[in-house]
């Protein structure tokens, strides 16, 4: 069996989700950063390939605006910017964080939003997991365990449909 290619990719660790209008509510967010720092040592220390990616809008616009303070990446991540590489991969659930959000179409809490996507990406796009486990399986050289949309579909059917 050949080795798992790997990438760490980074979205959105932007000093708006700290200090600007989109502050992350859940997981903590100290947490969550703190772990995106032990994710980026551990890729490094690997040669695993690490992608920054951020939010970028406009200057003047009311988040993520070109040149302000919290369009930057969060110091823990910034440091590691020149340094990122360009591929992607994987989505590490305790190092992502979510907002409460409400509009016309609905609303859902900072949990609902982190839980419903963490699900949905690990049904059809990525493998999702943990840090210790990311951190494990490159130790390990093992893949992660991923799942399918057909198989996500039947157990949510299975659990939900059940009573």
């Amino acid at each position: 069996m050949s080795a798992p290619r790997r990438a760490l990719v980074v979205v959105d660790a932007q000093q708006e989700y700290f200090d600007g209008l989109l502050p992350i509510q859940y997981p903590p967010r100290e947490e969550s950063i703190s772990r995106i720092g032990e994710l980026i040592d551990a890729a490094k220390a690997s040669d695993i390939p690490v992608v920054v990616v951020k939010h970028e809008f406009p200057a003047g616009a009311p988040v993520f605006a070109a040149g302000s303070p919290t369009c930057e990446n969060h110091p823990i991540v910034a440091k590691y910017e020149a340094d990122a590489d360009n591929r992607i991969t994987k989505v590490i659930s305790d190092a992502t964080g979510a907002v409460d959000i409400a509009n016309d179409a609905g609303s859902a809490s900072a949990q609902q939003v982190h839980e419903t996507l963490m699900a949905l990406l690990h049904s059809n796009w990525a493998a999702v997991t943990g840090t210790s486990r990311w951190k494990s399986a490159i130790a390990t050289g093992h893949a992660l365990d991923r799942s399918d949309l057909g198989s996500s579909a039947a157990t949510g059917r299975a659990a939900h449909q059940a009573g």
